[in-house]
């Protein structure tokens, strides 16, 4: 029987099914990779954005193709220069899907229309997606969201 997908959680899918099925936790829920065409979105805050730092956001439970990138800082007249990346399944090697996006104090988008520096910015199954600090003018907190489709 299928699993029905009731609840995100903290990013995460819950799955419920059948009373002898367990529920299990993870991207796209029954433990497998996702359903071709699912769309997710992961976000990460990033308490202090220091410049040089990054943060691995996610992990791609099968190739996905990344469709949407937020972005918004905190902090009086704050900025902060990103770089989304897709790193290999041992988060190194990395490459930029999105470079010298700048994050201000109202919501910042980027669509795969745009495009994205990486176009299609297709991720591999198992790969990392990470978020590297530029440049910060002063902002406290900052927010990133990527929304990717499982393909």
């Amino acid at each position: 029987m299928k699993l029905i997908n009731l609840l995100v959680v903290m990013g995460f899918f819950l799955s419920v099914g059948p009373a002898s099925a367990s529920p299990s936790a993870g991207m796209g829920g029954g433990g497998g990779g996702g359903c071709s065409g699912q769309v997710v979105q992961k976000c990460i805050t990033i308490e202090t954005a220091i410049s040089g730092e990054s943060f691995l956001l996610l992990r791609v439970p099968a190739e996905a193709t990344v469709t949407r990138m937020d972005c918004i800082s905190v902090g009086t007249a704050s900025t902060v220069i990103t770089t989304l990346q897709e790193c290999d399944a041992n988060a190194a090697n990395c490459v930029p899907i999105q470079t010298n996006l700048s994050c201000g104090t109202t919501s910042t988008v980027v669509i795969a229309a745009t495009p994205f520096t990486q176009n299609p910015a297709v991720v591999d199954a198992g790969d990392w997606i990470r978020v590297l600090m530029g440049t910060n003018t002063s902002s406290t907190q900052l927010a990133v969201c990527v929304t990717y489709t499982i393909n």
